[in-house]
């Protein structure tokens, strides 16, 4: 049980240098970015949902060590980053936690009933159509513009 509180220790720390990391540079990030269509997306989705993106994104995987960034750089105030942030970061924590705790023997019973081999050609199936999809879309996109 210990070693959930190194993990939220790591993970607060990551978040607290990520968020401080967005006020210090922001500008200089803003100014480079700020004609990048994704970017613009992400700024618009904050200034809409900023509260509730801050919350939600520490359960999905990478944003939750972009978002920090993004939100010291659109000046939140570091006593709401933290309140929402750290909060949330515990919630999520403890949901991995308690997954782990309660329906853990399950899910490696699981995995012990699929073949390695099938795992690794399923994989490179997925990622093979993930790229293909892309690059077509890409194409795609650059026959109508």
């Amino acid at each position: 049980m210990d070693c959930i509180y190194v993990i939220l220790a790591g993970l607060f720390t990551a978040i607290t240098i990520a968020y401080f990391a967005g006020r210090i540079f922001g500008e200089k990030f803003k100014l480079k970015f700020q004609n990048n269509r994704h970017f613009q997306k992400a700024e618009k989705f904050f200034e809409q949902h900023g509260d509730i993106a801050m919350c939600l994104g520490h359960f999905t995987p990478v944003i939750r060590y972009i978002l920090p960034v993004f939100v010291g750089l659109n000046g939140t105030s570091y006593k709401k980053f933290a309140l929402i942030s750290y909060s949330s970061a515990f919630v999520w924590t403890a949901t991995f936690f308690a997954f782990g705790k309660f329906l853990g023997h399950y899910i490696l019973n699981l995995l012990d009933l699929i073949d390695p081999k099938l795992a690794v050609v399923a994989l490179i199936i997925a990622v093979g159509t993930f790229i293909t999809t892309k690059w077509f879309k890409s194409k795609l996109s650059d026959l109508t513009a």
